[in-house]
This record gives C-alpha cells, sequence and structure tokens, in this order.
C-alpha cells in the first residue's frame, strides 16, 4: 500500500468524519477496501509521530532554556565582577592621588603653594582633600 503523506491522513480523516466518503478520499484512490480501518491506523500513527516530535521539541527547548539562563547569570555575575573591578580601580586611584600628595606636601606649611595646589588637584581629581 503506498505511504500516505499527513497532510492526505488528515483530509481522509476530516471526510470520513463528516461521513463523506467520497473520490477525494486517499484511501479510495488507492483502491484500500478497508479504509476506516486504515486511516485509524494511520492517524494513530501521525498523532504518536507529532507526539514524539512535541517531546523532542520540548526537551531542545529546556535544553535552550537551561543554556540561556546559565548565560544570563554569567553575564550577570561578569557584570558584577567588571562593576567590583572599577571600583577597586577608583579607590586605588584615589588612595594613590592621596598618598601623591601628602608626600608632595609633606614637611611644608598649609599656606604653601604647593600645599594649596596639591590640595586643589586632589579636589578637582578625587573630589575630597
Amino acid at each position: 500500500m503506498k505511504q500516505l503523506t499527513d497532510e492526505e491522513i488528515i483530509e481522509a480523516l476530516e471526510l470520513c468524519v463528516k461521513a463523506r466518503c467520497s473520490k477525494n478520499c486517499s484511501y479510495k484512490n488507492i483502491g484500500n477496501a478497508n479504509c476506516i480501518k486504515n486511516i485509524i491506523k494511520d492517524s494513530l500513527d501521525l498523532i504518536n509521530r507529532q507526539k514524539a516530535e512535541i517531546e523532542k521539541l520540548k526537551e531542545e527547548n529546556k535544553i535552550h532554556q537551561e543554556l540561556l539562563e546559565h548565560e544570563i547569570g554569567s553575564r550577570i555575575a561578569l557584570r558584577v565582577m567588571y562593576d567590583n573591578l572599577s571600583k577597586n580601580i577608583k579607590t586605588a586611584k584615589s588612595e594613590a592621588y592621596k598618598e601623591f600628595a601628602e608626600r608632595l606636601c609633606e614637611g611644608k606649611v598649609s599656606n604653601d603653594k604647593t600645599v594649596i595646589e596639591a590640595e586643589v588637584l586632589l579636589k578637582e581629581m578625587v573630589g575630597e582633600k
């Protein structure tokens, strides 16, 4: 017997359900004497194939979802690490500027031109004295 396409099986089943067996029925066209039994069998096969395909797609979707969640988690972790690193760099720079200003002003009085300029520059660079 000729193997019918899924569309031909569905069309034949729809004709049967409407109780309109006709010359358009794919089972009649292939000379099938017991078409109802074969439509039921082929319909069940079609349902089972589609069910298996749905399960396969669900499993693939689950894997993709897990990968996506992992990637999102990784990106969030990288962003947190980057933010922390940026903050640590900014803090280290500020501390280095302060230490430099302290060493530059060491032994000088507060109204010394170098001290005053160092304080102004330090305030501009780090936002504090």
